[in-house]
């Protein structure tokens, strides 16, 4: 099998390594992580490009072709239009804010993996728009300053 392509959030490089073994050749890398860029380097030779949110497209290889270009032009439609919805993680951590995965975070995977695996189910906007909030509930450090009625609303 013979494919090229860009290992975006590379972190240290685990899946460029999976992908490499199948025949795989990385074209482009992009993580923000100033060590994790470093570990990237010293496993591959080459630092990855840095925040994907800050690179130019023109920067992108043409080698990498999307099959799909509708979908694409969707995709990054979707994301212009979202974009004050998406974390700046860099800006959470300047200002101290912690970022990682809690037991609430964990308690959401396992309840999202639960509910997707029955046939036919999906979240609603409403239901993932909750989760959400009580996810930065706990992240900022409200949990316990949470009120649950008594009653189903």
């Amino acid at each position: 099998m013979s494919f090229v392509f860009a290992d975006l959030f590379a972190g240290i490089g685990g899946f460029r390594i999976a992908l490499e073994s199948i025949g795989g050749e990385c074209i482009f890398s992009s993580e923000w992580d100033k060590y994790a860029q470093m570990t990237y380097k010293a496993n591959f030779g080459d630092i990855p490009n840095g925040d994907i949110t800050k690179i130019e497209p023109s920067a992108i290889p043409d080698k990498i072709v999307a099959k799909n270009s509708l979908v694409l032009k969707e995709l990054i439609g979707y994301l212009e239009k979202h974009q004050s919805e998406i974390i700046d993680y860099d800006r959470r951590r300047r200002v101290g804010k912690c970022i990682g995965s809690g037991r609430m975070e964990k308690g959401v995977d396992l309840v999202v993996g639960h509910r997707q695996k029955k046939k036919g189910l999906s979240w609603s906007s409403n239901g993932s728009k909750a989760l959400s909030l009580l996810k930065i509930a706990e992240l900022n450090g409200h949990w316990n300053h949470l009120c649950f009625p008594s009653q189903p609303v």
